[in-house]
């Protein structure tokens, strides 16, 4: 069995020359699950469809937890081969028993629904699909939702946010025009800037159980790793080379 190293499959034909029967890409998901879910007091909350539902939504949200609040659409886009089986109130309900979990908290900007799920710390390699949450609203609904089910220390996973005790004092987060401050003099390009912004604005400006507070630093250490990125790196070469 030969391979091409884009991945094709060679096959030989009837002349005697390779031809290509399939192809594979080397492109692979990158949400991933660990063990804690199998734990975690707040998944074993759900029952088994609303838990079918929460994992497979895991598949659908973008790098920073957000998809679409539309029943029909998150129906469609998470049940396409069982359309006819699932109902949009079956969405709603198992909505409302992710949200009484404190794993996913629904939210509206201009009037129009998005599903936020909490604590997903998934490395973001793009910026935000869907409008994120304000910060502090959705700092004061985690408060609320972890209070209310008397979850605080659960964990869902290595990522999530761990909580101990009572959370911790709200503190205030900055606007997208006060965060490009922080970035002056440090020579990074504002569609970094900007896509370090919604990323932790997404997290609610939370990193494990701390809350961040120097911006400077971060968009720092955000920018060395974007440097490392293989793809930025090759995307610079031939600008660096001139």
């Amino acid at each position: 069995m030969r391979f091409t190293r884009s991945g094709a499959l060679l096959m030989p034909s009837v002349s005697g020359s390779p031809v290509s029967a399939f192809t594979w890409t080397e492109t692979m998901p990158t949400r991933l699950l660990r063990d804690g879910i199998i734990h975690s007091q707040r998944v074993d909350m759900l029952d088994a469809p609303a838990e079918v539902f929460y994992r497979r939504l895991m598949s659908a949200v973008d790098d920073h937890g957000l998809f679409d609040g539309r029943p029909a659409i998150v129906r469609s886009a998470l049940y396409p081969l069982r359309i006819d089986r699932v109902r949009e109130a079956d969405i709603r309900r198992w909505i409302a028993e992710c949200e009484k979990a404190a794993l996913v908290v629904p939210y509206t900007v201009n009037g129009k629904p998005y599903l936020k799920m909490l604590d997903t710390k998934w490395v973001a390699r793009s910026s935000p699909k869907y409008p994120p949450p304000n910060p502090e609203w959705l700092a004061n609904k985690c408060k609320q939702l972890f209070t209310t089910a008397n979850l605080f220390g659960d964990v869902v996973g290595d990522g999530d946010v761990v909580v101990v005790g009572n959370p911790p004092p709200l503190a205030e987060t900055p606007t997208l025009q006060e965060f490009q401050k922080h970035a002056d003099g440090l020579c990074i390009p504002p569609p970094v800037v900007e896509a370090c912004f919604h990323y932790y604005a997404a997290a609610g400006w939370m990193r494990g159980n701390t809350r961040l507070s120097n911006y400077k630093a971060l968009l720092q250490s955000w920018w060395t790793r974007e440097r490392q990125n293989p793809k930025r790196q090759q995307a610079e070469r031939p600008r660096m080379a001139i």
